[in-house]
């Protein structure tokens, strides 16, 4: 009795592992490569999430600089109204180059139709102190109007704005949903992203494939790829690899995450070498996105933007005429009496 208790603790021992491992969890109905692309064509659809992205690196260039990076950005978007377009994001991050050129940054934006909101919270530029008057702005949150201009030019940004969108959307959709761009990818098992239970791939970049689906995009647009460039093109992609893994969500049926990393081998035509490695993720799939008014905001005048654009004509920078010409362009974009018109501000803009 007590070795039959103990085999059928051992069973179901196994079976609880078996569970958790994902081995019960549901299973896809189509092929991998189907699903993949059905997802990235679904993407069409996306109106709002809240998404994640991180980009790491190391390249090497014996002739230019090293560069080492790794940024994380986060936030949300809303595109459902294009008349009242909702986007937030967080900046954290470093990128230096071997000269050491380069810095740090931590900061966020908000924008709510035409408010938006900013703060820095740090900012190092390597080899640049930073001004008083400016670094006097950080760890602060500031408003400032959206002009017009600005506000329509964003719309033109959205699809859905823009005449004629929907067939040209619909003939894109078709295009990615024949895409294949991923070779011989394999199912993983079935993991929660952001909340949602989503189908997991291993993946490859097919290039071929991605070539293909260069020329595809190409067509659809009157235009036209030579031999040539695909000969380059090709030549390109032979010192490129890059290979990870992608999510497709089984309610959302939408590809949710992706995680690689790309291998960049150096050649004669080309000395560069490094890894780059990336992961998008998203979630909260058109649901509403609300952008948080921050506490103690203030608005942002034209005033304070005029430190902000004097660290750009600094004179280890540019030259001193050039410095001169531009601080006397400045002082008659930036007078006093200007910066309280509605011509003072598209100056600004301009600027």
């Amino acid at each position: 009795m007590k070795k039959a208790g103990l085999i059928l603790g051992v069973i179901f021992m196994i079976s609880v592992v078996w569970l958790m491992s994902g081995c019960g969890s549901p299973q896809p109905s189509k092929p991998a490569a189907q699903i993949i692309s059905e997802g990235i064509a679904r993407l069409s659809a996306l109106k709002s999430a809240v998404y994640e992205l991180s980009l790491k690196g190391d390249i090497k260039d014996p002739k230019s600089a090293d560069m080492t990076f790794d940024l994380g950005f986060s936030g949300s978007a809303d595109v459902k109204d294009t008349d009242a377009i909702k986007f937030t994001v967080k900046v954290v991050g470093t990128a230096v180059d071997k000269s050491d050129m380069g810095g740090d940054v931590d900061a966020e934006i908000r924008l709510d139709k035409d408010n938006m909101y900013f703060a820095v919270t740090s900012l190092d530029i390597k080899g640049q102190p930073l001004p008083a008057d400016v670094t006097a702005l950080f760890k602060k949150w500031w408003s400032y109007k959206l002009p017009v201009e600005v506000t329509d030019q964003l719309k033109t940004m959205i699809p859905s704005a823009k005449s004629g969108a929907t067939q040209e959307q619909d003939s894109f959709n078709k295009l990615l949903s024949g895409a294949n761009i991923f070779a011989t990818p394999t199912f993983a098992g079935a993991e929660s992203v952001k909340g949602e239970m989503s189908f997991h791939f291993k993946v490859s970049l097919d290039k071929k494939g991605l070539v293909d689906f260069m020329k595809k995009i190409a067509e659809s647009e009157g235009k036209s790829i030579t031999d040539s460039d695909v000969a380059d093109i090709e030549k390109s992609l032979e010192s490129v690899e890059v290979a990870g893994d992608v999510w497709v969500g089984t309610q959302s049926l939408m590809l949710n995450q992706v995680k690689g990393i790309m291998t960049v081998k150096a050649t004669e035509e080309s000395p560069q070498n490094g890894t780059i490695t990336f992961a998008v993720t998203l979630g909260d799939i058109n649901k509403p996105v609300t952008v948080e008014v921050p506490a103690g905001v203030q608005e942002f005048t034209m005033d304070k933007a005029a430190p902000i654009m004097m660290m750009f004509y600094s004179p280890s920078i540019i030259d001193s005429g050039t410095q001169s010409l531009l601080q006397d362009d400045i002082n008659d974009e930036l007078s006093p009496d200007l910066l309280n018109t509605d011509l003072g501000t598209d100056a600004l803009v301009n600027q």
